[in-house]
């Protein structure tokens, strides 16, 4: 046979990693598939399913980003390791987080129970909050004195 004809019967892979559906995992998780599709999107031969929270880890651990707080108060993150569309996708659920709703889930008391000294916990909370407070009022202040 030709190396003509060997390549006639070859097929074009292209390499597809996607979120699973629950029917893909059979198992009721959550999970991604690695797999090979032709160039019809027909899946070949091998598919790896992997569960999610060994993917999502793997990405998390790879990747650095900070969540930032907004002058009012808004909760959003901030990335030069992650594209536009997984730094919104991060984002969204933040969006509608707001500093007051982070602290009543620091004060919840079911939290505060799972803690061994819940005690000093809010009094160094209570510490962090006078010192930001504290540079808030010296902000203000810079900005009064600067507006003279």
């Amino acid at each position: 046979m030709s190396t003509d004809e060997n390549n006639q019967n070859l097929t074009t892979l292209f390499p597809v990693f996607r979120r699973a559906d629950e029917t893909t995992l059979r198992s009721g998780t959550s999970g991604y598939e690695a797999l090979f599709e032709t160039s019809c999107g027909d899946a070949w031969e091998a598919k790896v399913l992997i569960p999610a929270h060994i993917v999502e880890s793997a990405v998390l651990n790879s990747v650095e980003f900070k969540i930032r707080l907004g002058p009012i108060g808004q909760i959003f993150a901030e990335s030069d390791d992650l594209s536009d569309e997984a730094l919104e996708a991060l984002t969204a659920g933040l969006r509608a987080t707001t500093l007051t709703e982070f602290l009543a889930s620091a004060l919840d008391p079911d939290t505060l129970a799972a803690e061994d000294h819940p005690q000093d916990l809010l009094i160094a909370l209570a510490a962090t909050l006078r010192r930001a407070i504290g540079d808030i009022e010296t902000r203000l202040d810079d900005m009064k004195n600067s507006n003279r």
